[in-house]
Order: C-alpha cells, then sequence, then structure tokens
C-alpha cells in the first residue's frame, strides 16, 4: 500500500507526541512491507510564493517531501493573520504529486500548515483519507481549550478568542520557524536560550497583553467553519481517545470513525510487581503549566505537606516555584523510562484542559506504575474500573492522594498486571489498516 502521512517534519526539527506517533507509525508501516511517505510544511519564502514540493532524503525508510510556502505553523500561540492561515494553494501541484506517487491513504495528523487543496485533490482522487485527532488545532487556535490556564467557558462562542489570541506569533517570527536556518540552529545554545525565555513568559498565568485585538468573534467563528468545511471531507476520523471525540462531536458533529486508542514504538509489556516506598513516591511528567494541573497538584500537595503526609514528587524539570517534597530527575531519554518508574509508587497526570490521549500513563502501566489521572486525560480508556485512580476536581485528587498507601499500591499494581493490556505499536498498526485505510 502507498501511504502519505501529513505531519509536521521529523526529528530533531520537530518533537512532541504528535510527530512521535506520526513517525513511530510511520516506520512501523515500513518494516511490514508498505510504500510510506511523509509530506511536511516546510520553508515560506520571502520571495516567490508559488506552491513547490520538494523530495528530501529519505529518513528512516520514510520518503521526505517538504511543501514550499505551506500554510504558516502556530503551534500553540494562536492566530491573528487569520487570512494567512486560510490562503488558497495549488491543487495541481497536489493531483500532479498524488498521481505520480501512487498515494492510495492520507494519513493526516494535524491540520497546521496544510492546505485544504491537498484534501481536495485526493477526494478528486479517489484517495482515502484519514485524520488522527490528536490536538484541538481546528476548533480552539491555542489548542488547548484553555485561557490562562483554565478551561475557555466561550468555546462555543469565540467570545474570548479575540482577547486570548492576541499575542500570536507574527509571520515573521512563524517564516523564520519554518525556515532551514531555524532547523540547522533549532538545538544550538543561543536559540535554546531563546525558546526557554519564550516559554518562561508563556507560563507566567498572569500575564497579560496590553495590545488590543485586531479580530472580532465573527472572524474566528469563520475560521473554525473553514476548518470545519476541511474536516466535513475527511473519509474517516481516527479519535484516539473518547475524550477527543467528545470534542469533535460537541464542535464539528458526528463524523464517521471511531475511537482507537494509540501506542509508540518504545512501549512494550515491561508489567512486574513492584516494591512500593514508605514514603510515597510522586512522578509527574508533563509541562509545568496550570493546563496540564500542576498548579493544582502543588497546591493539594501543599495542604497533604502541612497534614503531614510522607511523599515526594519527582519532575523531569525545575520547577518555577520551590516547595520542600520537590525534586527534580532532568532531562532522560526514552531508554532510561525504566528507571524513572522503578523510583515511582504512583504516576499523576493532573490536565486541566482536555488532553486527547496521554503517552505518559500509557508508559507507566506499561511497567505496571498506578496512575492517577483526571477525567480531562484520554488515556483513561485503556484503564479498566479496577486498575483506574480518576478524578472530576481538586477536593477529589486530595482525598485520593490522602488515602493511598501500600496496601492499595499493591493492589493496583497486581490489577494493572492481570487486567491493562499494553497495545504495541505493531498491533495499533494492523488495527489502523483494517479499520481506518479500507
Amino acid at each position: 500500500m502507498n501511504i502519505l502521512h501529513y505531519a509536521l517534519g521529523f526529528p530533531p526539527y520537530r518533537t512532541g507526541g504528535l510527530t512521535k506517533y506520526a513517525i513511530d507509525l510511520a516506520r512501523e508501516q515500513v518494516m511490514e512491507g508498505h510504500n510510506v511517505s511523509l509530506i511536511w510544511p516546510g520553508e515560506i519564502k520571502l520571495i516567490g510564493k508559488k506552491n513547490k514540493i520538494r523530495k528530501r532524503s529519505l529518513v528512516l525508510g520514510i520518503n521526505s517531501f517538504e511543501i514550499i510556502n505551506p500554510l504558516p505553523v502556530s503551534y500553540d500561540e494562536g492566530i491573528v493573520d487569520i487570512k494567512a492561515f486560510t490562503s488558497n494553494g495549488d491543487k495541481q501541484i497536489y493531483i500532479d504529486f498524488l498521481k505520480e506517487n501512487n498515494i492510495e491513504v492520507l494519513h493526516i495528523h494535524t491540520f497546521m500548515g496544510l492546505h485544504k487543496e491537498l484534501v481536495d485533490a485526493a477526494k478528486e482522487l479517489g484517495i482515502r483519507t484519514v485524520y488522527t485527532s490528536h490536538d484541538f488545532f481546528m476548533i480552539c487556535p491555542k489548542v488547548t481549550l484553555c485561557q490562562n490556564g483554565r478551561l475557555c467557558n466561550d468555546v462555543a462562542s469565540c467570545k474570548a478568542c479575540p482577547e486570548c489570541n492576541v499575542n500570536a506569533l507574527s509571520n515573521k517570527k512563524m517564516i523564520i520557524l519554518q525556515s532551514p536556518l531555524y532547523r540547522t540552529l533549532k538545538d544550538s545554545p543561543l536559540v535554546k536560550s531563546l525558546r526557554k525565555r519564550h516559554r518562561d513568559t508563556a507560563l507566567n498565568e498572569e500575564a497579560v497583553s496590553e495590545d488590543k485585538p485586531v479580530n472580532s468573534a465573527d472572524d474566528y467563528i469563520r475560521l473554525r467553519a473553514f476548518y470545519k468545511s476541511i474536516y466535513e471531507e475527511i473519509d474517516y476520523i481516527h479519535f484516539n481517545s473518547s475524550v477527543s471525540k467528545m470534542i469533535y462531536d460537541k464542535y464539528f458533529g458526528e463524523h464517521k470513525g471511531q475511537v482507537i486508542s494509540i501506542s509508540h514504538e518504545k512501549i512494550r509489556d515491561n508489567k512486574k510487581e513492584k516494591n512500593f516506598s514508605d514514603e510515597l513516591r510522586i512522578t509527574y511528567i508533563a509541562a509545568p503549566s496550570a493546563a496540564k494541573g500542576y498548579y493544582m497538584l502543588l497546591d493539594t500537595l501543599d495542604r497533604l505537606y502541612e497534614e503531614g503526609k510522607r511523599f515526594s514528587l519527582n519532575t523531569p524539570f525545575i520547577s518555577p516555584v520551590e516547595r520542600q517534597y520537590l525534586y527534580s530527575f532532568g532531562h532522560f531519554e526514552s531508554d532510561e523510562l525504566g528507571k524513572i518508574f522503578d523510583d515511582t509508587d504512583l504516576l499523576i497526570a493532573p490536565s486541566v484542559w482536555y488532553e486527547t490521549f496521554g503517552f505518559t500513563v500509557l508508559e507507566a502501566l506499561s511497567y505496571g506504575v498506578p496512575v492517577v489521572i483526571s477525567d480531562h486525560v484520554g488515556a483513561k480508556d485503556i484503564i479498566p474500573d479496577d486498575s483506574l485512580l480518576m478524578f472530576k476536581d481538586e477536593e477529589e485528587l486530595y482525598q485520593i492522594l490522602k488515602d493511598i498507601d501500600k496496601t492499595e499500591l499493591k493492589k493496583l499494581n497486581k490489577n494493572i498486571i492481570k487486567n491493562v493490556k499494553i497495545k504495541l505499536l505493531s498491533e495499533h498498526a494492523k488495527e489502523l489498516e483494517k479499520e481506518a485505510y479500507r
């Protein structure tokens, strides 16, 4: 089968769960004997705006094609220049490309940088189109459905969008971030320092822009309608969780497709009986942001700490705020997860925003580690009731952590070993081929 994936690009230029899934899946499909390609939004030229598709070197057995002059990629920074994100591409270029490469399935992983004309071309040629719901970019330009670290109450009306998006990246910055020079310098000390400064500013949830919005709520309603029109053209929606399906169904209506939980290349069934510590060792592997539930977690742990509960909270980052119970194990590679989870009694994924899946939950379960998650975390789908600790609000999280002890942890560990099915990527790839690609 000739499969074409659309994603943001290859590591190390692009990172994150979406990129990891797309590349891991493509590699697995290559190993299964398929002819697999990745097309990705590349350089936006300052002079000459004609669309082109440039073939790049083979990567991990995957054919690589760069779109020259795609739409901008805004990450989770928002959108101000709506016209730049809805401009037309050259459909004939995409038709010629799809024909030349005999593409049978177009698998889209994000709508960032994507010309509507690529989907139109596939539809005109009768090519099967599939979309995996990694994020909510089409519904919310900031991706998270959150405002100032809390769930937005105005998603349907877009009332908050003008103010929420006012600090979006400028077109000039997005052009730089999509440039060949940035790909080369991304991991240089200077660029890392600039990115850190930007992240630290973004994590300050109290920061309010003095700039005035340039768009109205109606402008963002029209932007959403533009994305919805593309979404409705897709043949099959692969919802990676019931959470993502709930959100898309709510704002875009029901669509043909189903929930299929995901996996990645490094997942193995490493479940084993664990030895638990007398002092509860909690691990949190996510960004230290309000949307990820970090500060709610700290508030809960502060309360327990004052009551005398013995525990530590271990993270891969240096926390923006200090606590006596906080420890950082520093940046880690995926092959170090075994050691991290050996030293973990409980993983917490306390997301405030709607997390479409959450690989850290699957990773913890694959080592037999009990998990506590909010009901907004999509990975809840893969956990049987007898192995699940889930909360709806801060008070429920407090009660779970207050009551948890070694006896309960051992019981959960045994239930996970017995009842949690760890899905390998090879199994997931076969599921997709059977359910989505046909």
